[in-house]
This record gives structure tokens, sequence and C-alpha cells, in this order.
């Protein structure tokens, strides 16, 4: 009976395995996600920066032919320009990978494209009462529920081996 209290104990703690490997992996999805969300919006303000700093090259330009400041000034916005060009193209390598690491996770081809959605309103979460959020993550973690039937099985394990010292009868 220990032994098949045992294998019972063996199929839960594989469900509930099973379930931690699905957190991870939502886990992991989410953070590609989130990866790829900022990868393009660095991109975008890398994309922004060259502009403004593109515009302001050509003013210094304007204002160095009139004699207004120096070549060092323009060559100083110069630099401005490829800084903000190196931001676009480390921008655009980051989110490259991103993606293709979520395309791992999500079992497409590495290079496939897709369109993401934006994030929507995080959720709100009544901090005042820590002892119930507590009790509630206890309630609803595998790593908890994994705990307690490795606990149940080391039980069973303890009744088996004292089970084989006992006495048998054949017939």
């Amino acid at each position: 009976r220990a032994n098949v209290a045992g294998a019972h104990l063996d199929r839960e703690m594989a469900a509930v395995r099973r379930t931690l490997v699905a957190h991870d992996l939502a886990a992991r999805v989410t953070d590609a996600y989130g990866r790829v969300l900022v990868a393009t919006a660095t991109g975008l303000s890398a994309a922004a920066a060259e502009t403004s700093a593109l515009a302001d090259r050509e003013l210094a330009g304007h204002r160095r032919d009139a004699g207004l400041v120096t070549d060092a000034d323009v060559l100083q916005i110069d630099i401005a320009v490829s800084q903000a060009r190196e931001q676009q193209i480390v921008a655009a390598a980051d989110e490259r990978i991103a993606r293709a690491q979520l395309n791992q996770l999500m079992g497409d081809p590495l290079g496939d494209a897709f369109v993401l959605d934006p994030v929507g309103a995080p959720a709100t979460v009544d901090l005042t009462n820590l002892a119930a959020l507590e009790a509630e993550a206890l309630a609803h973690r595998p790593e908890v529920a994994l705990a307690a039937l490795q606990a149940q099985r080391a039980g069973a394990v303890q009744t088996a081996a004292r089970a084989a010292f006992f006495p048998q009868v054949a017939v």
C-alpha cells in the first residue's frame, strides 16, 4: 500500500513539476516580450535623436557659413549625430536578438517577424493586507505544493521501509 501511495504521489509531483515548467516558460516569454518592446522603443527614440541631431547639424553648418560658430562646434554636433546612429544600430541589434529569443520560446522560426501589441494597463494590487497576499501566494505557488508532496512521498517511503521488517505470510 505504501508503494502504491508513493506512486500516486510521484504522479502528482510530476503534474506539479509540469506546472512549474509552464510558469517558467510564461515568465521567460513575458521577459522576452518586454525586451522586444524596450528595444523597439529605444530604436524609435534613437531615430528621433538622430533626426534632431541632423537638424542641429544643418543649423550649425549655416551658422558656421555665416561666421557665428567654428568648425569645432560643427564637429561636436557631428559626434552627436554619430552617437545617435550608433544607438540606432545597437537598438536594432537588440531588437533582432530579443525577437529571435521570443520566437524560440514560442516555437516559431527564429527569423519570423511579427507585430507586437502594446502593453496594457498594469494590474492593481491592494498592498494593505500583506498577510492575505502571502497566504494566497503560498496557496497557489507550485513550489509549495511540490515541497508538500515531497514530504508526503518521504513518509510513504519510510512506511514502505518499515513494512519490509514486518513478518510476511506466503501461501
